[in-house]
């Protein structure tokens, strides 16, 4: 088969690069608000780029598997555990660059990230001020005196130690935050904040179109003529 090629989109690739560098710069501001805006600009942009060589990896690897791929191999479609259709491997992978190439799917998946970072941090911003609501009543029943020093401290303070104060809070709400994250990714908390991969999902709901299945669920593939029975993860 003839090689195929990958066309190269710069104005796609700054606007990647912007967006990412915009988001990285906008949750590092707080935290080094001290320090300026150089250096969160600096790591930003440098994030931005890491995103888009990566996504260039990425898929320079699926162009390189789909020049390598036999025309003639196909694999089986399995959804929840059910064979439910073939399809080609050459074309898995056209799916794959298909989705990477939409537009629409960049879009969709930086507006997936950014509920999820609200929803993130909405919920930090209950649980921050329930955290220093229940650490004043513990301090208040533990050692009364040291809490009505601190309470004394806190009403003496000036507009400047108030904004330090203010940043220390901030950051501990970031922390909070990314404390949330984590956990929104462990089964033992039961938490979803609605994290979605909004290519990989793309690429399956084409895979159904093309094996007309309406089904949905976990997809997975496996090889037509294999020899071993493990399936394999789309």
């Amino acid at each position: 088969m003839s090689n195929a090629n990958y066309p190269v989109n710069p104005a796609g690739s700054a606007a990647f690069v912007t967006t990412v560098s915009a988001l990285v710069f906008a949750f590092l501001v707080p935290i080094c608000s001290a320090d300026g805006v150089v250096q969160p600009a600096v790591v930003a942009v440098l994030a931005g780029i890491f995103a888009e060589m990566s996504r260039r990896h990425a898929v320079r690897k699926l162009v390189a598997s789909l020049n390598a791929t036999d025309p003639d191999a196909f694999l089986d479609v399995y959804i929840n555990g059910a064979q439910v259709g073939s399809i080609a491997s050459i074309d898995v992978i056209s799916l794959k660059l298909d989705s990477l190439r939409d537009p629409r799917n960049y879009a969709a998946q930086f507006a997936n990230i950014i509920g999820f970072a609200g929803r993130g941090t909405l919920a930090a911003l209950i649980l921050v001020p329930l955290m220093l609501f229940w650490t004043c009543v513990v301090s208040a029943w533990i050692s009364p005196a040291t809490f009505q020093t601190t309470m004394s401290m806190i009403a003496r303070l000036q507009p400047a130690d108030l904004a330090r104060a203010a940043t220390q809070i901030l950051v501990v709400t970031q922390i909070v935050f990314m404390f949330v994250i984590a956990t929104s990714f462990s089964f033992s908390f039961g938490v979803d904040l609605g994290l979605a991969n909004v290519f990989r999902s793309a690429v399956h709901r084409r895979i159904r179109l093309k094996i007309n299945c309406a089904s949905e669920g976990k997809l997975y593939f496996s090889p037509v003529t294999r020899t071993v029975g493990r399936v394999q993860p789309a």
